[in-house]
Parts: C-alpha cells; structure tokens; sequence
C-alpha cells in the first residue's frame, strides 16, 4: 500500500513539473509573438509556483513578466519583476539568454534613466508614502 502512494505521489510531481514547463513555454510564446496580454494570463497562473521552480525557470518567469509589464506600458510591474529577474539570475545572467540580458539591462535604465538602472535601490522610490505623521502633543520627535 505504502509502495503504491509513492507511485502516485511521484507520478503527480512529475505531471506537476511536466504542467509547469508547458505553461512557462505558453507563456513564453505567446511573448514571443508579441501577445503579451496572452503572456500575462499564463504567467499570473503561475507565479504561485515560483517558489518550487529552479533558479533558471525563476529568472525565465520574472524576465517574461516584466517585459510584457514593459510592453503594456506597466512600468512599476516592469521594473518590480525586472529587478527580480536581475537578483535570480545574478552577476552570470543564469536563466536568462544573453538578448534577454541586454534587454533586462536596456529596460531598466529606460525606466530609470536618471539612476543609471539601479533597480535594486529605486524600487522602493517608486511606492508612494500615503503615511501621515501626525505630530502628538507631549511626544518628542528626535530625528526630525
């Protein structure tokens, strides 16, 4: 009995890993052929999954995500999955084709022309401070 879970359970993780190499290559695609609203759909459906990809199909997802951002003109989800892209892959551009890492280059410099396309520092400039301090009677503010 117990032998025969352990060929289900490894039949299921292995069609799992089959259904996510297929929708990355959807996703893929349709990119490719500048459907990047296509795009978008496969690849929203599988960021849940992005915790059990490879460090490769990682770097892939982020990459797809945030050019097709760029491409409709998102450019906070741009650059938000761009510099994930750029942290996965690292200095050696693992994941990523050597266009692709020009392009990830090319676009967040264009997003962030004044910062030379330091993503890494910025990302955090990009989100507004909706937080109001309010100044409280009988508090003392020390690094203001």
């Amino acid at each position: 009995m117990a032998k025969a879970f352990s060929v289900i359970l490894l039949s299921s993780a292995l069609c799992s890993c089959a259904a996510l190499h297929d929708d990355m290559e959807r996703a893929e695609g349709s990119f490719e052929l500048a459907r990047y609203e296509d795009s978008v759909v496969w690849l929203d459906e599988l960021e849940v999954q992005t915790p059990s990809m490879d460090q490769d199909m990682r770097a892939k997802f982020y990459y797809l995500r945030g050019m097709a951002a760029f491409r409709l003109g998102n450019r906070p989800d741009a650059l938000h999955y761009l510099a994930l892209a750029r942290e996965v892959a690292g200095p050696r551009n693992q994941g990523l084709r050597s266009e692709w890492s020009a392009n990830l280059r090319r676009t967040i410099a264009e997003i962030l022309p004044e910062e030379g396309g330091n993503a890494n520092d910025d990302i955090e400039n990009e989100r507004p401070n909706t937080v109001d301090h309010e100044r409280l009677p009988g508090r003392s503010y020390v690094d203001e």
